[in-house]
This record gives C-alpha cells, sequence and structure tokens, in this order.
C-alpha cells in the first residue's frame, strides 16, 4: 500500500506502509494558542509564571533561551497524521497508546516534518492493533519527538 492511500480497513493495513508525511512551520501563534488551552489565563495562575513555553521572560533565561513548544502539542500533530490515515475512529474510540520522547527542542520557526510508518500489525484478545513508529524532525533533520502510537482499529 503506498502513502497516498488511506486504509478502509484493517485488512488493507500492512507493516512496512509509511503514512504521507506532514509539515508544521511553528510560530510564535501557535505556542500562545496552546499555551492559553493548556493554561488558561488566571489571576495568579501558578503554571503559567515560570513556564518556558508560554512565559518569555522565564524561556530567555532557561537553558533553551527562548520559547519552545509543549511536548503535547508536537503530540498532537503525530496523533493527527495517524489519524488522517488510519481508519475512521481509530484512535477517537478504542484502545490506543502513545510513547513519545523528545530529545531536542521544537522552537518558532522551526519546519516540522512529522512521519511514520506500520511497524506491526497483530490480532491479539480479538482486537486489531497496529504499532506505527513515528517521528517529527525540524529542518535541519534533528528529531524532535521520535516514538511509537499503538491503536486498536475498529471493526
Amino acid at each position: 500500500m503506498s502513502a497516498s492511500v488511506k486504509p478502509a480497513s484493517f485488512a488493507d493495513i500492512n507493516e512496512g506502509d509509511t503514512l504521507p508525511s506532514q509539515t508544521w512551520t511553528v510560530t510564535k501563534a501557535d505556542i500562545a494558542a496552546f499555551g492559553e488551552f493548556l493554561y488558561p489565563p488566571q489571576p495568579d495562575n501558578p503554571q503559567r509564571k515560570g513556564n518556558p513555553h508560554i512565559d518569555e521572560e522565564y524561556a530567555r533565561q532557561s537553558i533553551y533561551g527562548g520559547l519552545f513548544v509543549d511536548g503535547n502539542q508536537t503530540v498532537a500533530f503525530l496523533c493527527r497524521m495517524a489519524t488522517d490515515w488510519l481508519p475512521a475512529g481509530t484512535l477517537a474510540r478504542g484502545w490506543s497508546d502513545v510513547d513519545v520522547k523528545f530529545p531536542n527542542p521544537c522552537r518558532i520557526d522551526d519546519v516540522i516534518t512529522f512521519t511514520g510508518k506500520v511497524v506491526a500489525k497483530t490480532r491479539e484478545h480479538g482486537r486489531d492493533q497496529v504499532k506505527l513508529e513515528v517521528l517529527a524532525s525540524n529542518q535541519a533533520g534533528k528529531p524532535v519527538a521520535a516514538g511509537f502510537i499503538s491503536a486498536q482499529i475498529p471493526r
């Protein structure tokens, strides 16, 4: 199966299938919007002050030297890539597991490319499951997120 064909069912998925890649150019507005979602502005909200994802002054003084993307935001893009390709309803219902590491920060103006491939397809305990190896890399080819998404495919 090619990356351009969305599988309709578990039977249409094969180990080695690649997901269509997606890209995202990170903006300060993206980081701010996600921060507003996760950490709504409230008087004296302790989650906002000293948070290097949304507190610019603090972020400049951190080891990262500036704002960077919250890992949850990067995972959301990886999950969207998987959801866009997998059969309808795969990550929205049923069992799924996300195991992702963040070896490098993702920064404003980075162009992030999201890729994935099927590394396992199993039928266990009456469940159809796939395991995807996923990667998010910046324009320099450095990984900013890498790991696996496992999901039950609905019947």
